[in-house]
């Protein structure tokens, strides 16, 4: 999950529930504790993170799909190991420019 921190997100890992092999699922229940944890600490859970071991830096079908409405996500290119954050919306995937600090 990405948790903004002020002036940057931290990521913060999510174990993955899904029996499928290539596929993600997160537990909710870890996810509500991983949210209730930032509240806590004054943080806000403002998206997900993911790596495409074989594909592009570039959020699939059902990445958006799954995605919550105007939230942030931040994926991965195994392969030429480069990341990508985009910000979805109504449906749709936007690149955005970020910077690693």
């Amino acid at each position: 999950m990405l948790v903004h921190c002020g002036h940057a997100a931290s990521l913060v890992p999510v174990r993955n529930i899904s029996r499928h092999h290539g596929s993600f699922r997160f537990s909710s229940r870890e996810v509500r504790r991983i949210c209730a944890a930032a509240k806590t600490l004054g943080l806000e859970v403002v998206g997900t993170y993911h790596s495409h071991p074989l594909g592009v830096a570039q959020p699939g079908d059902s990445d958006i799909r799954n995605a919550v409405n105007d939230s942030f996500m931040l994926v991965f290119d195994c392969m030429d190991k480069k990341a990508q954050l985009w910000k979805i919306s109504r449906g749709a995937a936007k690149k955005l420019k970020y910077r690693l600090s």
